[in-house]
Order: structure tokens, then C-alpha cells, then sequence
């Protein structure tokens, strides 16, 4: 799927789950690769909990930021810093995990040192990617629903309804959940 494609779903954060875990695997793979390159055997174990606690914070910073977007797109400057400290912090907390030091003061201070100059980059770039990102336009307010009397049933068939009238079948680009939310919201006023 493009970057460009990703607008068209419902919910960014979808991605989330299955891409921390191609994240993990990654890096699993990498400490694999650079132990049997440099002669040191490390064991996968080790290398999945320096792949989970080195990218388990930054992955769920990033989908903090998708789900934040429309926030974060209307307050760059705002959006720029919080991006910067909170990918610093994740990125750091990943760290002095990993040492077994998140009592230490220190290691905290000495991560987000390490940290912060990557993280303020990988922020800005948040920033722009966000304020690029296409937006589908929202209409103001949804045409009520035109249910006919001889609907006879209803399916949810992923991000469209499946709805039998008279015999035939018909999709409708519409969720289930949106489509109780605009009847009750049609009909409770009546």
C-alpha cells in the first residue's frame, strides 16, 4: 500500500499492530545478521527483547501521532515539539529498558541526549508528512438514510453493508457502526 493510498482508511491505526510486529521481526533479524557477521552468537531471545523495547515505544509514538493527526496537523509548530520530546522519551525509555536502568537518572538524561537530535528529525519529518498528507473532505452533515420497507436483511461486510431488498442483493459503502449512529441519530429525534 502507497503512502498516498493510506488516507482512504477509516482508521490509520490499523496498521499499527501488524507493522510493530514486521518492526520486531526486523529487528530481530538485523541482531541476528550483525552477530553472525561481527563472530558473536547472540541468542534470539535477547535479540527480541532489544527489538521490543527499542521499537515497541517509538512504534506506539508514531501511532499516537496518526491518531492525533487532524490535531497535530492544525498546530505544527505545537505538533514539532511534542513530536520531538515524545519520540525523544519513547526512544530513551526503549533504551534504559534494555540496560535494566529505569530507576537511573543518568540513563534517562544520557538517553535523551543521545536521543533528542534524531528524534527532533524524525519530528519535523512527522510534521511535513502530516501537513502533506491528502485529507478526504468531511461532508458537514450526512443525508439521512432512505430505508425501504422492504429491507429484508442486513450484513456488515467490512466497510460496506450488505443489504437484501426484494430479492437482490446490494452493496453500500457505508459500516454497520455509521449506519446505526445516522439512524438513531434520524430517529430519536422523531
Amino acid at each position: 500500500m502507497a503512502f498516498a493510498e493510506l488516507h482512504r482508511l477509516s482508521d490509520p491505526t490499523r496498521i499499527a499492530g501488524p507493522a510493530a510486529i514486521v518492526a520486531i521481526l526486523l529487528g530481530v533479524a538485523y541482531c541476528q545478521a550483525h552477530g553472525a557477521l561481527s563472530g558473536t552468537h547472540t541468542p534470539v531471545a535477547v535479540s527480541l527483547w532489544w527489538s521490543a523495547t527499542g521499537l515497541l515505544p517509538l512504534i506506539a509514538g508514531v501511532g499516537l501521532t496518526l491518531r492525533r493527526a487532524a490535531w497535530l496537523r492544525a498546530n505544527p509548530v505545537r505538533a514539532a515539539a511534542l513530536l520531538s520530546v515524545g519520540y525523544a522519551a519513547a526512544v530513551a525509555g526503549g533504551e534504559v529498558a534494555y540496560a535494566h536502568a529505569l530507576l537511573s537518572t543518568q540513563a534517562w538524561a544520557s538517553a535523551l541526549f543521545r536521543a533528542l537530535p534524531l528524534s527532533a528529525a524524525a519530528a519535523a519529518l512527522a510534521t511535513i508528512a502530516l501537513r502533506l498528507w491528502p485529507v478526504a473532505p468531511v461532508p458537514e452533515s450526512a443525508p439521512p438514510l432512505q430505508v425501504p420497507n422492504e429491507v429484508a436483511l442486513v450484513r456488515s461486510a467490512g466497510n460496506y453493508l450488505s443489504v437484501e431488498v426484494g430479492g437482490r442483493e446490494m452493496l453500500i459503502r457505508l459500516t454497520l457502526r455509521e449506519a446505526a449512529r445516522r439512524l438513531t441519530t434520524q430517529y430519536s429525534g422523531r
